[in-house]
């Protein structure tokens, strides 16, 4: 196939970028009992730890602070890292149950997220579903509310640079009152073109960590339990969400030599529970 034409990411909002990788400090601190100051210790060790590699291939780092404002995409990238980095190092350390704190971690950031990229209009939708029945007829209800807040979310991100294009394919209304009426698995994915962070989550995942940087994955699977999970509390059944990344090169080489990562899949499974 021809290579997927994906446009130029525009501009980051530092603002946007710094608030997010704060709501993902205070995430960690949320869960994981530890002080702030030796977070920022941590924080500040990996990046004295790293930045002079990444200085060599090439990243301009003069004057960048790891509590600063991110000037562009690529200092975001460098400064999630080190941040992800410190969170795994800190749950290595302690010896954590990995999964026991990821249940925990990512409502908790997703939720920070949500907060802080959602509009009124995104608001709004989320408690319209919240008010719906959890019964057969309202499920489709809530998961199309759902579907609408995380296309509005989409193209928020992309405005504020943190992402170049986001393309949603399915589910299918077939396939959602199929799945509304006898509870079966419903899958669906979204497209990630050019994620600024992709790259710090690709040399996580190279380096054996298990936690990423992968804000907007946070934000769908928490707008999807905040709406269709949610019920879980209310005793009358509810949907588990899976979020799971996939990295693609979608130059589509077939030298994996020439594999470079280009766009980062969502692979969202509704499970019946």
């Amino acid at each position: 196939p021809a290579p997927r034409d994906i446009p130029e990411r525009k501009a980051l909002d530092g603002s946007v970028a710094r608030a997010m990788m704060e709501a993902a400090d205070e995430s960690f601190l949320t869960v994981i009992p530890v002080d702030r100051d030796e977070l920022q210790r941590q924080i500040a060790r990996i990046d004295s730890l790293v930045r002079k590699s990444f200085v060599r291939s090439g990243l301009a780092l003069d004057g960048v602070d790891v509590t600063g404002l991110p000037k562009d995409a690529d200092t975001f990238n460098y400064l999630s890292y080190v941040r992800f980095r410190a969170y795994s190092d800190i749950l290595l350390d302690r010896s954590e149950n990995f999964n026991k704190f990821r249940k925990r971690f990512e409502p908790e950031v997703g939720g920070r997220l949500l907060k802080l990229l959602s509009a009124r209009k995104e608001d709004d939708s989320l408690l319209a579903a919240k008010n719906l029945g959890f019964n057969a007829p309202s499920m489709p209800k809530r998961l199309n509310q759902a579907l609408d807040v995380i296309d509005s979310l989409s193209s928020t991100v992309c405005e504020k640079g943190l992402i170049a294009q986001v393309e949603r394919t399915g589910p299918d209304a077939e396939r959602i009152a199929d799945w509304s009426e006898d509870l079966s698995d419903l899958q669906f994915t979204v497209a990630l073109d050019a994620d600024a962070c992709q790259n710090a989550q690709v040399l996580l995942q190279e380096q054996g960590y298990r936690l990423y940087p992968n804000y907007f994955r946070y934000v769908v699977g928490s707008v999807l339990r905040q709406t269709l999970g949610g019920t879980l509390k209310e005793g009358g059944g509810g949907q588990d969400v899976a979020v799971d990344e996939y990295y693609m090169d979608t130059a589509y080489s077939s030298d994996p030599d020439k594999f470079e990562v280009r766009q980062v899949i969502l692979n969202i499974v509704l499970e019946s529970l």
